[in-house]
């Protein structure tokens, strides 16, 4: 009968227990609330043995190939700079000169303030759920299940592999988009420059099964340390081409002919549909962030990343439609001339 007793007694709290609970945490979060306020840690001594609670991601991450700021950079300008840039300037001709211009800067700040939101976001659940970083289908998963709207927590897995799903069919077409596109140059490089290549008139799908050969192998490298050179010479290869292209349509321009700024609702949202292809980079943001040494600042490489993507995006298509005009036809460099040679001899 004692022993009873001691067990209800054991299992059961005493009032006294439970009212010690309920002030410790009362004072748990008024500190944290005053901290939080003053945003200066040297303000703890004001509270003798009190120390932070707060998990630090940053130090858990224990991570030996973690990217460094310039390599997540570099990793955020190309997964930024997408196939649509070589038809954005055709974008630009359906929504009109300065009209396109102005959208474009608008969709390129409300991309990057997406990007902050996000990593913001997914911090604050790291600090939450003590864990040092979430991939997309963890971190929807925890943001559902932990969230305000309890009627929806029972939905978080629906919500993980739906994720997973749009972001399979997103890259997938994308790659496959810029696999076509590299076969093609190819084809169209090799029978420009060789006679024996032009009489063998060799089916595209030939150049795209010799296409991915590498990129099957480029695809087995999971660590965005070891991709950081592949991703800076691209970046060097687009700020080239970029260049050349404003380089041409300033040479090819008519000026008799006058670009209008405006022309029509349908077509700007045409032009919307190719500025996000072209710029949207919301896909490679937490991976990049997942990776790198010094998370905390993430700001800064979406600062400088999306300046520069914006930049170029908006140079091509400005410049593409400012000088081709009505005749804008996808990709841009079926605009470039074959056969000038004026850019070997500069």
């Amino acid at each position: 009968m004692s022993s009873h007793k001691t067990d209800k007694a054991t299992k059961t709290p005493s009032i006294e227990t439970v009212t010690d609970l309920t002030s410790l945490r009362s004072l748990n979060v008024e500190l944290k609330e005053y901290l939080d306020r003053t945003n200066n840690a040297e303000l703890h001594e004001l509270y003798p043995g009190v120390e932070r609670m707060e998990y630090d991601f940053i130090a858990e991450r224990q991570n030996v190939y973690a990217t460094n700021l310039v390599e997540a950079t570099a990793h955020l300008i190309k997964g930024c700079l997408g196939a649509g840039i070589l038809g954005i300037h055709e974008g630009y001709m359906h929504g009109g000169l300065w009209t396109s211009l102005a959208t474009n800067v608008l969709i390129g700040f409300v991309v990057q303030y997406n990007m902050l939101l996000l990593v913001h976001s997914a911090q604050k659940m790291y600090i939450r759920l003590r864990v040092p970083k979430l991939s997309y289908p963890d971190l929807v998963e925890a943001v559902i299940a932990t969230g305000p709207l309890k009627c929806i927590r029972g939905l978080s897995k629906v919500f993980r592999y739906s994720v997973d799903c749009f972001l399979f069919i997103g890259f997938c077409s994308t790659c496959c988009i810029f696999e076509i596109m590299i076969a093609r140059t190819i084809k169209e490089l090799m029978e420009s420059i060789s006679t024996n290549f032009k009489n063998w008139q060799l089916p595209i799908s030939i150049y795209i099964l010799v296409v991915a050969i590498p990129l099957f192998f480029i695809s087995m490298i999971r660590n965005l340390k070891h991709l950081a050179p592949f991703s800076i010479v691209a970046d060097i290869f687009c700020g080239v081409c970029v260049l050349i292209t404003i380089y041409y349509s300033i040479l090819e321009r008519k000026h008799d002919e006058v670009r209008p700024a405006w022309k029509s609702v349908h077509g700007l949202f045409r032009f919307c549909g190719i500025c996000l292809y072209s710029l949207d980079g919301i896909g490679v943001t937490l991976p990049i962030e997942n990776s790198m040494a010094k998370p905390q600042y993430f700001y800064i490489v979406v600062q400088w990343g999306m300046s520069i993507v914006l930049l170029s995006v908006a140079s091509v298509g400005f410049f593409g439609y400012w000088s081709w005009g009505e005749a804008c036809r996808s990709p841009i460099t079926v605009h470039m001339p074959k056969d000038d040679t004026s850019m070997g001899a500069v």
